[in-house]
């Protein structure tokens, strides 16, 4: 296993802040009591990308649903747009309506832009 410089690891910990950060910046959709979501009650373990922040070296991509479609912190997903896959990312932080992933392999011919399709990478 190769060794990670301290220098990478303070700009992982820096990158995972400022994905804090953005996810306490941006509003959660809530559901009022008495009312009923508009989706199903099991995790969909998919999402559709909300924004890309530029983030220097590594860009961040927040997805539109976090902790309620089955997101959590470390899991690996997919980037798709069309039915093709532009990008693997895994997640950094997950709350509520919100989550902050890292683009670990990108195919260079393609961009990742708002509403592309995120879903959780599965091993069977």
């Amino acid at each position: 296993m190769a060794a990670v410089s301290n220098n990478a690891r303070r700009a992982l910990r820096g990158l995972v802040s400022l994905g804090f950060a953005v996810l306490c910046a941006t509003p959660a959709t809530c559901v009022a009591v008495g009312e009923y979501p508009d989706r199903a009650i099991y995790p969909s373990g998919s999402s559709a990308v909300e924004a890309v922040i530029p983030a220097g070296e590594i860009d961040l991509v927040i997805f539109e649903d976090g902790v309620e479609s089955g997101f959590q912190t470390g899991m690996k997903c997919r980037v798709s747009s069309g039915g093709e896959k532009i990008a693997e990312v895994i997640i950094a932080a997950v709350v509520p309506g919100r989550a902050v992933a890292l683009i670990l392999d990108f195919n260079s011919e393609e961009r990742i832009e708002v509403g592309d399709a995120v879903e959780i990478k599965a091993i069977l």
